[in-house]
């Protein structure tokens, strides 16, 4: 188990990098006067931001970190999020989403094509007053073996209501 302090240093270092290369991509577009590109940057940082907070503001914390620094390592995926709702409170769901998001997650990277541009979009969203996760996949899926175990083993917490699945796309939506 790592120290609380050690944990903070990896979380600084993490976000350092990540900010230098979004600086690095910014500064050199504006140096080859490629100001609509460096425009493009910083609105893609900033809705980035606003959809981080949204998802921060479900009060799922360990979801949160989960989606939050998927991307911070070398992975055969790259998770992206839409929280287009930040209104629900999903507190008491945190545990149960945060380990069937993990296991979705591994159940992809596990069935995905080595070496592709594999992405894996996270959408939250509310309609009435019932909540929705949905999954989208684009890449290549050459094994859907590790997908339908997973979701054979679905808990309680959510319903599948939707399912699509192709070799190059593949959508699921469950009510939370």
């Amino acid at each position: 188990m790592e120290k609380p302090e050690r944990q903070i240093v990896e979380l600084i270092r993490s976000l350092r990098h990540e900010w230098m290369n979004q600086l690095h991509l910014l500064k050199a577009n504006l140096s080859l006067k490629k100001y609509d590109r460096a425009e493009q940057i910083i609105d893609d940082i900033i809705e980035r931001a606003k959809q981080e907070a949204r998802l921060t503001n479900l009060n799922a914390p360990k979801l949160a970190a989960l989606l939050l620094t998927y991307n911070w390592k070398s992975r055969p995926l790259r998770l992206e999020i839409e929280a287009v709702d930040s209104e629900a409170d999903w507190s008491a769901l945190d545990d149960d989403l945060t380990d069937f998001v993990q296991a979705m997650i591994d159940a992809f990277e596990r069935s995905v094509a080595p070496f592709g541009n594999h992405v894996l979009t996270f959408s939250i969203k509310s309609d009435g007053g019932r909540s929705f996760l949905a999954l989208r996949f684009t890449g290549e899926i050459r094994d859907f073996f590790p997908i339908e175990e997973r979701l054979d083993r679905l808990n309680q917490t959510l319903r599948l209501v939707e399912k699509y699945m192709q070799t190059r796309c593949a959508v699921f939506v469950f009510a939370v």
